[in-house]
């Protein structure tokens, strides 16, 4: 029993983190519409808005 229930909780942590990676990337072109629509301007080189260009979280 044990070997199953480590079994169903690494399926689940493995769809939490898609679904986490998944929102994370979402929410990151958002935000990088949002920027445009202000105006800010090219933020593709401003290491300001470095995060939204990265992968690692």
């Amino acid at each position: 029993k044990l070997p199953d229930l480590i079994s169903e909780v690494d399926r689940y942590t493995e769809h939490a983190m898609e679904k986490l990676t998944n929102d994370i990337i979402k929410a990151r072109e958002r935000i990088h519409v949002i920027l445009n629509k202000l105006s800010v301007g090219d933020i593709t080189n401003n290491s300001k808005y470095a995060i939204l260009f990265t992968s690692n979280y």
